[in-house]
């Protein structure tokens, strides 16, 4: 027999995770993302979601991390236009989870 988690318990157990670094509202979206595309057949882990999902305070951020290159020569006209850039690049190679109160997910790859 399986327990059934609710969203509120899969960010609990995600925010519990000592080896992540989740923020309560990244927890509780990545929770929400991860019941609405559940495999009714799978185990919840944190160690697996840790290993695929990661946190960042901004777009910007992720993008930098995962070697995206805005150019020396690009000016943008406010920091809201670099980071829409950011995430529409994030976006043509994983998914981008936006967290309530600023910051996204994004699926490693």
């Amino acid at each position: 027999m399986k327990d059934t988690l609710t969203v509120h318990q899969i960010a609990d157990r995600l925010k519990a995770d000592t080896n992540a670094n989740w923020s309560y509202n990244g927890a509780l979206v990545l929770a929400e993302w991860l019941d609405e595309i559940e495999d009714e057949n799978e185990e919840f882990c944190c160690a697996t979601v840790r290993s695929e999902w990661s946190e960042y305070a901004s777009a910007v951020e992720a993008a930098s991390d995962c070697y995206w290159d805005a150019g020396e020569e690009t000016e943008w006209d406010n920091e809201l236009d670099k980071e829409k850039s950011a995430r529409t690049w994030l976006e043509k190679y994983t998914t981008v989870l936006e967290v309530k109160g600023g910051g996204v997910i994004i699926g490693t790859f």
